[in-house]
């Protein structure tokens, strides 16, 4: 649900992706977290204003 989400909003922040599918910050923390690790997503960008995109493969 997150990377369909990231996918279709890439750029985006933690918090904006939360609001985007109804989920607690937190939670959306955990499940970027577990993207990351995967190697599905990454962040581009300052940590001001860069957001997550799916990565390329």
């Amino acid at each position: 649900m997150l990377l369909a989400a990231i996918s279709q909003n890439p750029g985006k922040r933690a918090n904006e992706l939360a609001t985007y599918i109804g989920r607690s910050v937190q939670s959306v923390e955990r499940y970027i977290k577990t993207l990351k690790n995967a190697g599905k997503i990454e962040f581009r960008g300052a940590p001001k204003n860069g957001g997550y995109f799916e990565k390329e493969t």
